[in-house]
């Protein structure tokens, strides 16, 4: 995406518009967002160390494809030199993840996986359950 940055940056107004048609998070682009995020559950399921349980392959899924689009925004706006605090986050990502993968299994870590990917499934094309709204008192 780097030849590309200044062009795609001049269209990120409008992909951040879930109004608009050709906005990442707009009803227009769902099934893009289901596609995708098929993908990164294939290579959920395809890692030597998967989780065993389906629901966690599944939340897993889903944090990992809206961390990788946090990171595309996060490199959007850096403006550092050859964008190198984006290479520090994804490094500190990348660490973080191996010091995460073997207490995921644990439920308090799985149950906060799965807290996360249903605040965020709804966005990212995951169908499986929505977090309902506080009820007005």
């Amino acid at each position: 995406m780097v030849p590309h940055r200044e062009a795609l940056g001049a269209l990120f107004g409008i992909a951040l518009n879930p109004r608009s048609q050709a906005g990442v998070f707009g009803e227009h682009t769902l099934d893009i967002r289901r596609q995708s995020r098929k993908t990164y559950l294939g290579i959920v399921q395809g890692a030597k160390d998967t989780p065993k349980e389906p629901q966690q392959l599944e939340d897993l899924a889903t944090v990992l494809y809206s961390a990788h689009l946090a990171m595309v925004l996060f490199w959007f706006i850096d403006q550092s030199n050859q964008a190198w605090r984006t290479q520090l986050l994804l490094t500190f990502l990348r660490d973080m993840l191996k010091l995460i993968q073997p207490i995921l299994w644990l439920p308090p870590v799985s149950q906060a996986l799965a807290r996360l990917a249903t605040i965020l499934g709804p966005l990212f094309g995951d169908d499986r359950k929505t977090m309902q709204p506080p009820q007005s008192h």
